[in-house]
């Protein structure tokens, strides 16, 4: 099942268009309609983080000197949704082709809709999306709905040396090339305030109380041969602090059963040992991710994360033809550069588990610490500023003339499966 979501095509699309004001309820307000389709509505913490950001961006362009004076967010959170929406890209005005690894084949559905947006010819903003597989592997029908004019940038260089062989496949002189802003959910942390919970407490308490040499994160699957997660942490546990992190509800699933056998075979566990079920709480998310020392992670999300915190991580991969390694790559790239990105992937089988693994793997990225904040520093500095420049140019290129004399705009923000609805409303 895993493996059949991240081959899937994660298109993602927002498209606004302008609806007359008869349609409004009143004559005194304008309306733009928006469509946001891709893996929405599943609870995942990337899909869902990617999109409540972009809702947050575009809020503060519409804010700024020259545009409104007021801009309101609505949100309507329903992460797991059953309900979905009738798609017909003909009638609106512009798209958004939104972050994650987005351009990949597989999935029937969301390659038609690349194929709508480009035979459209709709305005497109990209929000900083990415690829996961190799150029052999991907069915050059999808990134069509790239085709100029494409405002915005892509998560990193593995993606833009996608989009630079389009030209050849396709036998034309346009370029496919944007420019490098990295994953929008870096941003997270400046966006999102940290929410105090009871979990966040217990932690705090337990980091107060006990005597341990620090507190280790962990995201997806941390097995080492036949040993399994359980059996690791529960060695791990004798000496750190453990904090499990799913990012969507397959994840938290596996880790409560984790739980579970851990606090059995040693109840001494509980006081050091604790589990986040909100796994679409940003706030929680950022709050626990801000006491980690360290955040080992088999899934992107969880690094991306870390990274906005400022916290040290590792991405464990199986080997250089896995989807996570080559999407980390591409994270990678896009935020750091090409000096130092190596140091936060790490190859499973150099990784035994042990305890002794843990005390050397905590040690090492202590010390490169310092330097790799100041990087990513850097790169959430980049980010938001690239992400407000060409949101704030596409922005006034597609929003009517006649809505710029309204002083107020509402977004509402709806979520559905696969898809979220968005509401410009303007008085």
């Amino acid at each position: 099942m895993q493996n059949t979501k991240f081959l899937l095509l994660r298109l993602t699309t927002l498209i606004i268009a302008t609806v007359p004001n008869s349609l409004c309820g009143y004559s005194g307000m304008g309306r733009l309609r928006g469509l946001y389709v891709g893996w929405i509505g599943h609870a995942n913490l990337g899909d869902e983080l990617v999109l409540d950001i972009f809702g947050h961006l575009l809020r503060d362009v519409l804010l700024e000197q020259g545009m409104y004076q007021r801009a309101s967010l609505e949100y309507q959170p329903a992460f797991v949704s059953g309900q979905s929406q009738q798609l017909n890209f003909s009638t609106y005005g512009f798209a958004v082709l939104g972050g994650g690894s987005l351009l990949e084949a597989g999935y029937s559905a969301w390659t038609n809709q690349c194929d709508g947006l480009g035979n459209a010819k709709v305005p497109l903003y990209v929000h900083g999306t990415g690829t996961q597989l190799g150029l052999k592997d991907h069915d050059f029908r999808n990134p069509k709905c790239l085709q100029p004019p494409v405002w915005g940038g892509v998560r990193g260089h593995f993606t833009n040396a996608l989009l630079a062989n389009l030209s050849q496949h396709f036998q034309s002189n346009i370029s496919f090339e944007l420019p490098v802003f990295g994953d929008s959910g870096i941003l997270a942390d400046r966006i999102f305030p940290r929410v105090s919970s009871a979990l966040v407490a217990e932690l705090e308490g337990a980091i107060d109380r006990r005597s341990s040499a620090g507190v280790i994160c962990i995201s997806g699957s941390i097995q080492s041969g036949q040993t399994d997660t359980a059996d690791l942490i529960l060695a791990w546990v004798s000496k750190y602090i453990i904090v499990l992190l799913p990012v969507d509800p397959e994840t938290a699933d596996r880790q409560v059963v984790i739980t579970w056998k851990v606090r059995t075979a040693s109840p001494n566990a509980n006081g050091g040992l604790f589990f986040n079920p909100q796994v679409t709480n940003y706030g929680v998310w950022l709050a626990l991710l801000s006491r980690c020392d360290l955040v080992i992670s088999s899934r992107l999300h969880a690094a991306v994360m870390a990274a906005a915190v400022g916290v040290p991580f590792v991405m464990l991969y199986t080997n250089e033809n896995t989807m996570l390694y080559r999407k980390g790559k591409d994270f990678l790239l896009g935020t750091i550069g090409p000096d130092g990105w190596e140091e936060f992937l790490v190859r499973r089988s150099e990784f035994n588990g042990s305890l002794a693994a843990v005390d050397n793997l905590l040690r090492t990225v202590r010390s490169r610490h310092p330097r790799q904040k100041s990087a990513f520093d850097r790169a959430i500095e980049h980010a938001q500023s690239s992400y407000m420049s060409s949101l704030r140019a596409f922005v006034r290129t597609v929003i009517p003339d006649n809505f710029r004399s309204f002083k107020d705009v509402h977004i509402r923000i709806s979520r559905y499966l696969d898809s979220a609805s968005f509401d410009l409303l303007f008085e």
